[in-house]
């Protein structure tokens, strides 16, 4: 998980540089990997974590906006957890894309909460809810799911069942 949180800053400082046009949240797929690797807790404070770094990178928001958001997307989306299954390619793209509209939503009510609305007009709905999440479900086929399949599977080791329930009774 260190080395998918390196990877994701890299990507995070490198690929702003290379397309800077294009807004893309490059930490979304690292903490939807987080539910399947990591406890709800470890997730909720890789979310926190996260959230604060956006915060102190981004000038135009106030302090803990993203933050509370990944929390509270993350808290959220881990009841749909066992309907998404680790093994296929697609499971991560589609899930980058409910995150991210689960995170554009609570971002423009907690930034309306908070001060004026972001998203001022019709016109700004369609791209912040389909176009978005799609640029972000690309990325994340693109930057994680592909490069997951040049790597060697895990072995499960086998195990021995050492007691059972009949050497009790």
């Amino acid at each position: 998980m260190l080395f998918l949180f390196f990877y994701t800053i890299f990507l995070a400082t490198s690929l702003p540089i290379l397309i800077p046009s294009i807004q893309i949240f490059y930490f979304i797929p690292l903490l939807l990997l987080s539910l399947n690797f990591c406890t709800l807790v470890g997730s909720l404070w890789l979310a926190l974590f996260t959230g604060c770094f956006i915060d102190l990178l981004s000038a135009n928001t106030h302090f803990g906006i993203h933050a509370l958001t990944y929390c509270v997307c993350i808290y959220s989306i881990r009841a749909m957890k066992p309907y998404f299954f680790e093994d296929s390619i697609l499971t991560l793209p589609t899930m980058t894309f409910l995150f991210t509209v689960n995170v554009n939503l609570m971002y423009s009510l907690l930034s309306s909460g908070f001060g004026p609305g972001t998203y001022n007009s019709w016109q700004s709905i369609v791209p912040t809810f389909i176009g978005v999440p799609l640029i972000q479900a690309f990325y994340a086929l693109i930057a994680f799911s592909l490069p997951g399949l040049l790597l060697p599977k895990r072995r499960m080791r086998k195990t021995r069942v050492l007691f059972s329930k009949a050497d009790y009774s």
